[in-house]
């Protein structure tokens, strides 16, 4: 809804009350400045797209299975960057009895010691994302 809006701008219009949006349908006028110009009727319909959505009765399950597929991704990409951690770092960790744990030790120390030197902490660097990606499940 956000980006719809800032494209096709807001039906009210700016705060100043001109019409907004980079994307625009407009009744001509004897005014030679297009901006004040009014939005057509037909727009102000497309402008709204966004603003009541019919309730499907979809939305919980759509969310849920998105996050399902988001958590997927997440394990299959970590897996990936842990495997290749351990090949940078030979030895132990990519012996043939070697297994995710002694990597992912690694980098909870490596990652320690960088949330550190970069006075950060891990919780609120998690809360910042959840704010970003509106996940806000325990």
């Amino acid at each position: 809804p956000a980006l719809w809006e800032y494209a096709a701008g807001r039906v009210a219009g700016d705060s100043d009350g001109l019409p907004d949006g980079w994307l625009r349908y407009v009744v001509p006028t004897d005014d030679s400045n297009q901006s004040r110009w009014p939005v057509h009727p037909v727009w102000s319909v497309v402008q709204s797209a966004f603003h009541e959505l019919p309730e499907f009765g979809l939305g919980p399950v759509v969310r849920k299975r998105i996050r399902e597929k988001n958590l997927e991704r997440g394990v299959a990409a970590m897996v990936g960057y842990a495997s290749t951690l351990a090949a940078w770092l030979g030895g132990s960790y990519a012996a043939t009895d070697a297994d995710m744990s002694s990597t992912l030790q690694w980098l909870y120390e490596a990652g320690s010691q960088y949330l550190d030197e970069k006075q950060r902490l891990f919780v609120k660097e998690v809360h910042k994302k959840q704010e970003r990606y509106g996940s806000d499940h325990e």
